[in-house]
């Protein structure tokens, strides 16, 4: 269930920063606050393995803007430089 809300940020993520058609400044900030506040991104393996499954790599400078270190260990895990394991 985790594994599928993860899956369902990332991708509404993607759209509403980069899909011409959905496209939204605004509503991408608020969400992107909105799952880091309610930790949804707190398993870095995981998030570190749906990133790389929905090939969202451009997602993480923008979520660097909200938690700078989480992303940074997100990162180190996708480059396979971590104790965090792909689930």
């Amino acid at each position: 269930m985790r594994d599928e809300l993860i899956q369902q940020g990332i991708r509404l993520l993607l759209k509403v920063f980069y899909d011409e058609e959905h496209k939204s400044d605004e509503l991408a900030i608020t969400s992107l606050e909105l799952f880091f506040e309610i930790g949804l991104f707190d398993d870095i393996g995981q998030v570190a393995r749906l990133i790389e499954e929905e090939h969202a790599f451009a997602l993480l400078e923008k979520m660097k803007l909200i938690d700078y270190e989480l992303v940074e260990q997100i990162e180190l895990r996708l480059r396979g430089i971590t104790q965090y394991p792909l689930d």
